[in-house]
C-alpha cells in the first residue's frame, strides 16, 4: 500500500500503558491535562497511533531530572554561594507546554 496508512497500529489505552510501564489511569489523567501522546476517540474508546506515541516519547527525552527555566536567574545564598535557579514545578511545566502549543 502506497503512502501512510492512517490505521497503522492503533493501540488501546491498556496496551500503550503497558509499553510505557504506566497505569492506564496515568494516561487518562494526562489526557484531561492536555499532556501525553496524541490520541483518537473511537466512540467511547481511546486509541493511540504507535508512531505518534513513539514520536511523543522522543520529543520528551531529557538529560536532567530538573527543568531549568530560562526566565529564572541564579541566586546567591546567605554565604555568597551562587546556586542554580529553582526548578519548575510540574504545574509550571504543564502550563509552559500548553502555552507553547
Amino acid at each position: 500500500m502506497a503512502g501512510h496508512d492512517p490505521f497503522e497500529c492503533l493501540l488501546p489505552e491498556k496496551k500503550l500503558a503497558t509499553l510505557l510501564s504506566l497505569k492506564p489511569a496515568t494516561l487518562r489523567r494526562w489526557r484531561t491535562e492536555g499532556f501525553g501522546p496524541p490520541f483518537f476517540k473511537v466512540g467511547r474508546y481511546v486509541r493511540y497511533r504507535l508512531s505518534e506515541a513513539r514520536a511523543w516519547l522522543e520529543a520528551n527525552k531529557h538529560t536532567s531530572t530538573t527543568y531549568e527555566r530560562p526566565d529564572r536567574k541564579p541566586h546567591r545564598r546567605a554565604g555568597g554561594e551562587l546556586v542554580a535557579a529553582p526548578a519548575a514545578t510540574k504545574g509550571e511545566v504543564v502550563s509552559n507546554i500548553r502555552a507553547e502549543r
